[in-house]
């Protein structure tokens, strides 16, 4: 349903109004266990091939 991205704090989502209320607790135990510093790993992280 989310996903970050490299651009730090920009996330995708997708779905509707009730996935979105039904997933929305699993992506606020994602977000606080990013600021507490445990490892939350992506799976199909892209490779970045450019510099800005």
């Amino acid at each position: 349903m989310w996903k970050p991205t490299r651009q730090e704090g920009l996330w995708f989502h997708g779905g509707n109004l009730h996935q979105s209320r039904h997933y929305s607790q699993f992506l606020a135990l994602q977000l606080k266990a990013r600021l507490e510093g445990l490892a939350t790993p992506v799976y199909g992280l892209a490779d970045v091939y450019h510099t800005a």
